[in-house]
């Protein structure tokens, strides 16, 4: 340690470092030795010694010091406002906290618990039990007492013992100052007149070498530019030569991979384009397929209830035409009733040799006016081949015609008198009546 404490102030003169190390061991040996010597009263204890001794080794003194120098109310000031690193570094430890003021107590935490009374101190209270408590008690005492002295009395000795170190180390730390600056004081001398001696002869050879240097480097110069020039002259056309091949082959190679790459980009851009492409006309027959399909749904829905509409109208005009055409034709076969009973009636009357001459006129009249009435219910109806006759067949017409003849031959001439008047009566109703059918014809083809 002490060699790497002075080596910083002679770097440059290692042998008076070395002299001055055992010089230094000398002093310290010769110093143990007279303080080794000398009594423990001529060792001196003072309190300035005693601030060395701490400055020295880089200690803080202790709490008991510190109450001793400025008394205990300024120490204990100093420990109460002084910064935590300060408390920290002179080991001051706060105290501890104790319950607010405020905190409530239960007043069973109030009761002072006592021990009960057992045999031990009930044996105690006896006249030997307090003997022998006596004896015990003393014998504590002076265990306690001797365990303090023993104590203070090693305490004390380590004290003694620190104060006559410190001095120790502070007498011998004077003398290494002492002896350190005397030393240093020289050797900054000799370093300095080694120094100036240094710069002067540094700058004599400084000056020769420069001169030496500057004609060898002119020298140097021109044969190194001389033979440069020439290696430099064929080195470029060299270089030229090699870097425009060079540039050539590269540009080449760039060209090529320039225009692969750019087929590549046009391939691949050809390629998003056409999948672009493809999924756009996916897309777009998707929403045209969709779209149709609202619209044929949508149509088809505006069919179904036009249909509907439709239909439900023409089933009401149905009905309606249906009820309109059973009256009518309930109010036909009425007239056909009475037209049929009124040319039984006619027919017996042109039986007679006068009249006989105008019964195919009539019968073909009917008919005539049957088959009218059969072409107008299938127009009206759309009716199949047959339904018409089915409605207006000869044979029921036959049937009835039969029952109405055997009904007026059963009457006779009560009914039916052969007066010529009464046949002129009837041949008027007939022409009424056929007037009223071809009237209902009309009506008929007008619905």
């Amino acid at each position: 340690m002490l060699v790497n404490v002075n080596r910083s102030w002679c770097k440059e003169t290692p042998h008076e470092a070395k002299l001055y190390l055992e010089w230094y061991t000398l002093v310290s040996l010769n110093t143990q030795f007279s303080y080794g010597n000398r009594g423990i009263s001529e060792i001196d204890i003072s309190p300035k010694s005693r601030r060395l001794e701490l400055q020295a080794k880089n200690e803080t003194p202790k709490q008991s010091e510190i109450k001793n120098y400025i008394g205990p109310i300024l120490t204990t000031t100093l420990f109460d406002f002084s910064p935590p690193d300060i408390q920290k570094l002179l080991g001051v430890t706060p105290l501890l906290e104790g319950p607010p003021e405020n905190l409530w107590t239960s007043p069973s935490d109030k009761i002072i618990l006592r021990p009960v009374t057992n045999h031990n101190i009930i044996k105690a209270l006896t006249h030997d039990g307090i003997l022998k408590l006596g004896e015990q008690v003393k014998r504590n005492y002076e265990a306690d007492v001797n365990k303090k002295v023993n104590d203070n009395l090693s305490r004390e000795i380590n004290e003694i013992r620190s104060m006559f170190e410190a001095e120790k180390r502070h007498a011998i730390n004077l003398s290494i100052n002492e002896t350190r600056n005397v030393y240093e004081s020289k050797i900054d001398l000799l370093t300095k007149e080694h120094e100036s001696k240094l710069q002067s002869a540094l700058a004599e050879v400084v000056e020769k070498s420069n001169k030496k240097l500057q004609k060898a480097v002119v020298a140097e110069r021109v044969s190194v530019t001389h033979q440069m020039l020439k290696k430099l002259r064929d080195e470029i056309g060299y270089m030229v030569i090699k870097l425009y091949d060079e540039f050539e082959r590269k540009s080449r190679v760039d060209r090529e991979n320039m225009i692969a790459d750019f087929n590549k980009t046009i391939r691949n851009e050809r390629n998003k384009n056409n999948d672009i492409l493809n999924a756009f006309e996916k897309e777009k027959n998707l929403e045209m397929n969709i779209q149709r399909l609202e619209i044929e749904n949508k149509y088809i829905n505006l069919l179904i209830n036009s249909v509907r509409a439709e239909r439900s109208h023409s089933e009401t005009r149905m009905s309606f035409r249906q009820q309109n055409f059973q009256e009518k034709m309930q109010a036909l076969y009425k007239l056909l009733v009475k037209t049929l009973y009124i040319i039984k009636v006619l027919n017996k009357k042109l039986s007679q040799p006068t009249a006989r001459i105008h019964e195919p006129t009539w019968r073909d009249k009917l008919q005539e006016i049957i088959n009218k009435f059969k072409k107008i219910i299938n127009f009206v109806f759309h009716a199949i081949p047959g339904h018409a006759e089915f409605l207006l067949s000869l044979e029921s017409l036959l049937s009835l015609e039969h029952h109405e003849d055997r009904i007026a031959c059963e009457n006779g001439d009560k009914e039916f008198p052969s007066s010529e008047p009464q046949f002129s009566k009837h041949e008027d109703e007939t022409d009424r009546i056929l007037l009223d059918l071809m009237k209902y014809s009309n009506d008929l083809k007008n619905v």
